[in-house]
């Protein structure tokens, strides 16, 4: 892969000399094939571009960049007598500045028997061109001198190109990892964040519960406090309580006077009479039992089937309603 190099200089300074510098760099191979650039005069900057971004991006596609200084480079005035490096519009400046900034390497190139600036005669953007080492390039000995150049610029654009691709590699790893950490912390985020969910929907899936078992038990309590409180219920009631009971002894008295009546039949039945069937006294007290049994039995269990109806009417006992017919009632399930 070629070099591609960008030469600044200053028209009014060194303009033929860098102008033949670049024909000999030429020769040597430099700007030979589709890789090798030289960038010498930036004249194709569109109206109303920034000039400077034009200059940044040109010097961001150069390995080496060669500042031409001649020997007026330092003393060169507009036309109202002003230094041009002291103008912070000066386009040379600008080039000089924004190449020292890069990650280019710095050639300054005297030409003309020129000698290199001090630090303390350059405007502060550009005074490090003092400290990088000067290549003298001699009127009488140019040829020989830029033959000597060449190889350096190659070597030195191979180290540039080299360290930038470590760079843009190492770039490119850099963030490929930053990538990665990135994805992997957005996953763990999300799964935070999913575990956050399932631990608020499980607590308000138990809050949930905890409420609907308070409200079983506020029912079921309430529910408990309502039979408790409420009033005294009677059984339906059939029949009138007097007329029940005048019923009841009615009965009494009925299967007392047919007791009576078997009693007085036992004791003045005539056994010697020739027309009875019954020989004996234990005869005749079978008899009575059989008699007893049949007339008096029936009124006298009527009578104590309605005696106890009758006396439960008057107590006023509460019903529970889970005994009623036909009602089941149970509490709720607490969960």
């Amino acid at each position: 892969m070629g070099v591609s190099l960008f030469v600044s200089y200053r028209r009014d300074d060194s303009s033929s000399a860098s102008g033949r510098l670049v024909d000999h760099l030429r020769g040597h191979g430099f700007g030979s094939d589709g890789d090798d650039q030289i960038f010498m005069d930036i004249d194709d900057i569109p109206p109303g571009a920034d000039y400077r971004q034009v200059i940044d991006e040109t010097l961001a596609r150069s390995d080496v960049v060669l500042v031409v200084i001649g020997r007026s480079w330092l003393t060169v005035t507009d036309s109202q007598g002003r230094r041009r490096l002291d103008s912070v519009s000066d386009t040379h400046r600008l080039e000089v500045a924004a190449a020292l900034r890069s990650d280019a390497h710095v050639v300054p190139v005297l030409v003309e028997d020129a000698e290199p600036p001090h630090a303390d005669g350059l405007p502060d953007d550009i005074a490090d061109l003092a400290f990088r080492n000067a290549f003298s390039v001699r009127n009488q000995t140019f040829a020989g001198d830029v033959a000597r150049l060449a190889p350096s610029l190659q070597q030195i654009g191979a180290e540039v190109r080299a360290g930038r691709e470590r760079a843009e590699l190492e770039a490119r790893e850099q963030e490929a990892r930053a990538n990665a950490v990135r994805v992997k912390r957005d996953r763990q985020e999300r799964e935070q964040e999913a575990e956050r969910v399932r631990a608020q929907q499980r607590e308000e899936a138990e809050a949930e519960a905890r409420i609907r078992k308070e409200d079983a038990e506020a029912d079921y309590y309430q529910t408990l406090t309502e039979k408790e409180s409420a009033p005294a219920q009677r059984l339906p009631d059939r029949w009138p309580t007097r007329i029940r009971t005048v019923t009841a002894w009615i009965l009494v008295a009925i299967a007392a006077l047919l007791l009576l009546i078997s009693v007085i039949g036992v004791f003045t039945y005539d056994l010697d009479s020739p027309d009875n069937s019954i020989s004996s006294r234990t005869e005749l007290f079978v008899a009575f039992l059989f008699t007893t049994v049949l007339f008096a039995g029936i009124p006298a269990a009527l009578a104590v089937w309605i005696f106890p109806r009758t006396w439960r009417r008057g107590n006023e006992e509460p019903v529970d309603p889970s005994s009623a017919p036909g009602r089941t009632w149970e509490p709720p399930a607490f969960q």
